[in-house]
């Protein structure tokens, strides 16, 4: 068939065949044919599974950062990246299907910015000039939803929202007098999910302003010697509280300059992270259970959406029952004294608790402040 009868196909065919396909890449190269190829496929788009997470670093002696797609071994090489065009003196506070929160430190502006698609969103300007932002999560994509809800987390106490329509931002008031920060957010069936510095999580509707503590609360039965952070992840469709268990030894923060020859056997002596916790919320049961094993699923936790992925959803890319997580522990480090966050990374067997190396190479000798960041690279 020539070209021109590609071209000429009937959109109701071309729809048919477009919309099974799964791999985002040969969504891209059918999206390239011609313009009437191109306006079929952008409808299917928003069903298309998640692209494979890579991460975003900021290597040594660089202005700019890096992004390392996953490889088929499922762990990172740092001398297969990409540059991109994102100062390493922009803070990076989110990440969600391809787009990133920045806070434009030059500018003094916070945006939304594709550095695939090489799109930006502007926000409005920041609700308070005294109060940094710790983290932020998105409701959906804002390629395709112009609703799209951006919700930021501040270093010390407080939250607010925009839609990308709005001018400007809402403050999240907590109803129950919370006097710690929160440490993650998650949205979930219509609803805004919050978890504070000390596990406990409170939720209002999407655009309501007044945060209540949810019933039943999960256990918070930790020592209060132990240091620990705390995550929010939708896993099929139910909402799971993660608990991240750190060691007191975390003597890296402080010697930044005291660098590792032998990868192997000091590789995880970087690693302050020493267990994760889950629990799921049982409609059922209105109760929480503990969760030992994720089946087919893996978690991303970082300074981005927390995510899981299903070992299918991604081709095999990812290990199933692991979580995958990075160093965003700046709020906290800081609070504590430290230097240097940023080398705490790995991923987590749920069955034995152990640690492996995100990376399969010496990956100390690229890594700089500011911490890595999961990306996931859909270019629209």
């Amino acid at each position: 068939m020539s070209s021109s009868k590609w071209e000429n196909l009937h959109s109701d065919i071309l729809s048919e065949i477009i919309k099974k396909i799964n791999n985002p890449c040969d969504h891209i190269r059918c999206s390239s044919i011609c313009s009437s190829w191109r306006s079929v496929a952008k409808r299917h788009r928003r069903n298309l599974p998640l692209s494979k997470p890579g991460i975003m670093l900021s290597p040594r002696r660089s202005l700019y950062r890096n992004f390392i797609p996953l490889r088929h071994n499922s762990k990172f090489r740092h001398d297969v990246h990409h540059d991109l065009d994102i100062s390493r003196f922009d803070t990076c506070c989110g990440s969600y299907k391809g787009w990133l929160v920045l806070v434009i430190q030059s500018l003094s502006f916070i945006c939304l910015h594709n550095p695939f698609s090489k799109r930006r969103r502007l926000l409005p300007t920041l609700p308070t000039s005294d109060k940094k932002v710790y983290k932020a999560v998105l409701s959906s994509s804002p390629s395709f939803d112009m609703k799209c809800i951006v919700l930021i987390l501040f270093q010390t106490k407080g939250a607010a929202f925009c839609r990308l329509t709005d001018d400007s931002w809402k403050n999240l008031e907590c109803g129950d007098c919370c006097y710690s920060g929160f440490s993650d957010a998650l949205f979930l069936g219509g609803r805004i999910y919050v978890v504070d510095d000390y596990g406990r999580i409170y939720a209002c509707n999407v655009g309501d302003t007044v945060l209540e503590p949810i019933k039943p609360q999960p256990s918070s039965d930790f020592s209060k010697m132990v240091r620990y952070k705390f995550y929010l992840v939708e896993v099929q469709g139910q909402l799971y509280r993660i608990l991240r268990k750190f060691s007191l030894d975390e003597d890296f923060y402080y010697n930044c300059d005291n660098m590792y020859t032998d990868y192997n056997d000091h590789v995880l002596s970087r690693v302050v992270t020493q267990e994760f916790r889950v629990s799921r919320m049982e409609r059922a049961t209105n109760g929480w259970v503990s969760v030992h094993n994720l089946g087919g699923y893996a978690l991303f936790l970082g300074c981005s959406n927390s995510i899981c992925l299903s070992e299918l959803e991604v081709g095999g890319m990812i290990k199933r029952n692991k979580i995958y997580f990075t160093d965003d522990r700046q709020k906290n480090t800081k609070h504590f004294g430290f230097d240097y966050p940023g080398r705490d990374m790995g991923i987590y067997d749920m069955m034995d608790m152990s640690i492996e190396p995100l990376f399969t190479d010496p990956w100390y000798e690229l890594m700089d402040d500011p911490p890595a960041v999961w990306v996931t690279p859909l270019p629209w």
